[in-house]
């Protein structure tokens, strides 16, 4: 016999019934976001990892690649695998192309001299600059490299060009090859013979004074 009202539903008491565990739940819940962040985060990382990878990888190789065509260019691999820089986009010019003819200069250093030369293919003179490498230490190198990439910034009327390079084979000695010049400042005003007007004195006073501006422009 029922002790409540016929067809009403019996009622379970649930005072003793356990409460459900939410601090485990959402200490679960954040454990596994901390592993799906941490997992993100490492996959982010070896994405990154495979790009520089896949960066430095592309640089070495375009690396080799211009250095193989700088030895197939024929410049000597002391002077590109130093300073490739210097020769890029040059072909070396070679030694038999020109006719020397006389020492016009010598440098502060006993490894640098000029001399007059003739072009022989067209008669043209020009000056040829030879720097000798007593050692090839990558340190002299670099301090002849930099004095290279200034002249080949420089264009300017006033300013000797510096036309190319010749490298001797078999040689610690490259020849820097420029525009030929009879006479320069120094040695005009320093011969007594040589009287200059005022003008010209006015002229060339303005046109140092555009060069020096030129080549601080050039060279930065």
């Amino acid at each position: 016999m029922s002790n409540g009202p016929e067809g009403a539903s019996p009622v379970h008491h649930r005072e003793n019934a356990p409460e459900p565990d939410f601090s485990s739940m959402n200490q679960q819940h954040r454990v596994f976001v901390d592993h799906s962040l941490g997992a993100s985060h490492n996959n982010r990382r070896s994405r990154k990892s495979k790009r520089l990878g896949v960066s430095l990888l592309s640089g070495l190789s375009a690396h080799r690649n211009v250095e193989a065509e700088q030895a197939a260019a024929g410049w000597p691999s002391w002077l590109f695998s130093v300073a490739s820089e210097v020769v890029e986009g040059w072909v070396p010019l070679k030694a038999e192309a020109f006719q020397k003819l006389e020492t016009i200069g010598q440098g502060t250093y006993s490894s640098v001299s000029v001399f007059r030369a003739r072009e022989v293919e067209t008669g043209r003179m020009v000056a040829l600059k030879k720097v000798k490498f007593d050692s090839l230490q990558p340190e002299s190198i670099r301090f002849m490299a930099r004095e290279i990439l200034i002249l080949r910034k420089l264009n300017h009327p006033n300013i000797m060009k510096l036309e190319g390079i010749v490298t001797p084979r078999a040689s610690r000695s490259i020849y820097l090859v420029f525009e030929y010049m009879e006479h320069d400042l120094s040695g005009l005003s320093s011969n007594p013979d040589i009287r200059f007007t005022e003008s010209q004195v006015q002229n060339r006073t303005r046109a140092l004074s555009n060069d020096l501006f030129i080549l601080s422009d050039d060279t930065g």
